[in-house]
């Protein structure tokens, strides 16, 4: 069975929403109002729990930059934590906060259906992506994203070229130079739909984008067994990617206000979230090593 994409919505609470497959990413529509872009960037450093923003170090620039995507729940404390680090490090950083402006309220789009859907969430980080490349102070052609859970998920999908390709934008030569996936879910073998069961894909052999993956040996919400093979897949045919497991690591380790969050997970098991600040400090020194890779601030 041919694996096919659909918008699978990874929750909490142990259900997914569906929403249209491959074909449909071309009508991806924001339901919502389009995001209001900031209007200028900010150089002071983020607090724990920015807002949407983009906020850049000192000076004209151009600098390079990162989009940070956040979980379902929405922008939790660990976003301005990675924030002032990448600030530091010297990038640009936009805080994608899709949900604030469209009065989703917090932990809202991990419930079925989910009011803005991983097709639409995409599209989402393809906007941003055009905003920043008409900014005179950054470089178009060196902005990563850096996704978490959800955002992980949208990092996948914006990795692929085959996505890229139908996603209706402008610009459609603007593509993401690299992307830093954290805890993602990359495939399901068999889940029930109302088309039958499917297989079910976010990190897909269209892959040509530089991808790194970040597990948690103990993640049982997105477990690495489902990455890994797909990885190695990916690598042997030459992909640009690469990833890490972290041992006695849990989904979400880097969030500090879900340490101890307990929640059923679609296998049938019951996962609790544990912060992790070892695993969360050598996630950040290994993605600060992948963007001075594919983009070094200058």
């Amino acid at each position: 069975m041919r694996p096919v994409v659909f918008a699978l919505l990874w929750l909490p609470l142990a259900a997914i929403a569906q929403t249209p497959p491959l074909a449909d990413f071309s009508k991806a529509r924001l339901a919502q109002k389009p995001l209001q872009m900031p209007a200028e960037a900010r150089e002071s450093a983020p607090p724990d729990e920015p807002p949407l923003a983009l906020y850049k170090p000192a000076g004209p620039g151009p600098f390079p930059a990162v989009v940070l995507d956040p979980t379902c729940a929405g922008v939790q404390d660990q976003i301005g934590d990675w924030a002032r680090v990448l600030l530091k490090a010297g990038y640009a950083v936009f805080v994608l906060d899709r949900f604030t402006q469209r009065n989703v309220r917090f932990g809202e789009n991990c419930k079925p259906p989910p009011p803005i859907n991983t097709s639409e969430s995409t599209l989402d980080a393809y906007l941003v992506l055009e905003h920043l490349a008409a900014q005179p102070f950054i470089d178009r052609e060196r902005v990563a994203l850096v996704g978490f859970s959800w955002g992980a998920m949208v990092g996948l999908l914006a990795a692929r070229k085959d996505i890229a390709e139908i996603l209706p934008r402008k610009h459609r030569e603007l593509r993401y130079r690299a992307i830093a996936s954290l805890y993602p879910h990359c495939y399901l073998p068999s889940v029930r739909s109302a088309a039958g069961t499917v297989a079910v894909e976010w990190l897909g052999p269209e892959t040509d984008r530089p991808l790194l993956v970040l597990m948690g040996e103990k993640d049982e919400e997105t477990p690495p067994r489902f990455c890994l093979p797909r990885l190695e897949a990916l690598k042997a045919k030459g992909a640009p990617v690469d990833w890490e497991v972290y041992p006695d690591t849990t989904h979400g380790w880097d969030i500090r206000r879900a340490n101890g969050y307990a929640a059923p997970t679609f296998f049938g098991t019951t996962h609790t979230y544990l912060y992790n600040e070892s695993s969360k400090r050598a996630a950040q020194e290994r993605v600060l090593r992948f963007l001075a890779k594919e983009m070094p601030p200058r």
